[in-house]
């Protein structure tokens, strides 16, 4: 992954959309340019995880990734907290969460017009995949979950 990222951006990343997380949230954040912009709306990659397995691959993870660094920040070594941290201030990056429930109900249609108007001019490239039948939803969920898929599924009934 890291060597794809490499080809596809070799200045670095200026700006992440993250709602995957795992190896790919670390690799990409290793490649952020300097002022660089993350924003973190979802965790797909430890959806279907054992929670056992999700705390042990935390525990083994390098402390560049973001979901291990904050947990690492909590055990007192002062190596761990100083890496992550010093990583984002000699970037200078900015890292945002984003949760739609934190925006009023009220604008949520002047949001949809605005997204729709981003993708018609080509700004959003909104991926979509279809698989037919309902019979096929355990496997395009588990497919989905495997990161398969480029964009959001949908399962035509």
């Amino acid at each position: 992954m890291s060597q794809t990222l490499r080809i596809a951006a070799p200045d670095g990343v200026d700006v992440f959309l993250d709602g995957v997380g795992g190896a790919l949230h670390q690799a990409v954040l290793q490649r952020m340019r300097q002022g660089g912009r993350v924003c973190l709306f979802g965790n797909l990659s430890y959806y279907d995880q054992d929670p056992k397995a999700a705390a042990a691959a935390a525990a083994a993870a390098r402390p560049m990734d973001m979901d291990v660094a904050i947990k690492v920040e909590k055990k007192d070594t002062l190596e761990n907290r100083i890496t992550f941290s010093y990583f984002i201030v000699s970037q200078g990056l900015s890292i945002v969460g984003f949760n739609p429930a934190q925006f009023p109900s009220s604008r949520r249609e002047e949001a949809l017009q605005q997204l729709a108007e981003w993708c018609r001019d080509g700004y959003v490239d909104a991926a979509e995949e279809q698989e037919e039948g309902f019979e096929n939803l355990p496997r395009a969920l588990e497919d989905t979950l495997r990161g398969k898929y480029q964009g959001k599924v949908v399962l035509r009934i």
